[in-house]
């Protein structure tokens, strides 16, 4: 039966629940790093591309570019002084 299915896990319950913990590990991360949930959620937590789902990886894909067009400067500059990339001697007060 796996052969058959290659994207489904011999067994439904743990096919389900290791989907969920996926998809939610997806967006935790996703979240970290991007600002907003993992794209194509939809697709991992059900197997299915839906059309609520395209809408909100679109949503999701306009606000990573507003956070990253606007607004990532001073996030990335003050996770460069706290990891040691830059000094604190070369920031500047305003």
């Amino acid at each position: 039966a796996f052969r058959q299915k290659p994207m489904t896990l011999p067994w439904a319950d743990g096919e389900i629940a290791h989907r969920l913990l996926w998809a939610d590990n997806a967006d935790a991360i996703a979240r970290l790093y991007a600002g907003t949930p993992a794209l194509k959620g939809d697709f991992t937590r059900t197997g299915q591309r839906t059309k609520k789902g395209a809408l909100d990886d679109g949503m999701n894909s306009l606000q990573r570019y507003y956070l990253n067009n606007f607004l990532d400067a001073d996030r990335q500059e003050g996770m460069d002084l706290v990891t040691g990339y830059q000094a604190f001697s070369h920031v500047r007060g305003d």
